[in-house]
C-alpha cells in the first residue's frame, strides 16, 4: 500500500508541476507556491523537488 501512494503522489506532483511549467513558462517571478487542504502535506514533499520556488504546505491547527 506505501508502494501505491508513493507512485499516486509521484504521479500527480508530476502533473501539477507540468502543467506550472507550461502555464508560467514566462512567468517565473512567483516566489512561492502554497498548497493546502487534504493531502497537500505529503503532495508537497513531492512537489519540492518538481517546481523551481519554494513550496509551503498549510496546515489547519485545531
Amino acid at each position: 500500500m506505501v508502494n501505491l501512494k508513493k507512485r499516486v503522489y509521484t504521479h500527480v506532483a508530476s502533473t501539477i508541476a507540468s502543467d506550472l511549467n507550461r502555464l508560467w513558462k514566462n512567468d517565473w517571478d512567483i516566489d512561492s507556491i502554497i498548497v493546502s487542504g487534504g493531502g497537500s502535506i505529503p503532495l508537497a514533499e513531492f512537489l519540492i523537488s518538481s517546481v523551481e520556488g519554494n513550496v509551503i504546505p498549510i496546515t489547519q491547527e485545531h
